[in-house]
């Protein structure tokens, strides 16, 4: 594997680890009696139901594919993500 491949491939691993951490829900509140965990509903931007109000932050994003290598879906994931966030309130 070249330099150029593997500065590549840091580079999206790098993407992917920064994407997910994103998507992690709060663990913050204090934990349920009886051994069982209720569950939550993740949520993203704002909460507050409304659609964001504003300047547009654009966002970019330069996917691979080639060899055996694919991460053409990587910015359909992104914006999946900022769409919830702007139909939530924004940031």
């Amino acid at each position: 594997m070249n330099r150029t491949m593997r500065a590549l491939l840091a580079v999206a691993a790098t993407t992917a680890v920064i994407a997910l951490a994103g998507c992690v829900a709060d663990t913050s509140a204090s934990p349920t009696s009886g051994g069982s965990a209720a569950a939550g509903t993740a949520a993203c931007g704002l909460g507050n139901g409304q659609k964001a109000t504003g300047t547009p932050i654009k966002v970019v994003a330069i996917a691979t594919e080639s060899g055996g290598v694919d991460f053409s879906s990587s910015p359909n994931s992104a914006k999946a993500y900022f769409d919830c966030i702007n139909d939530n309130g924004g940031i």
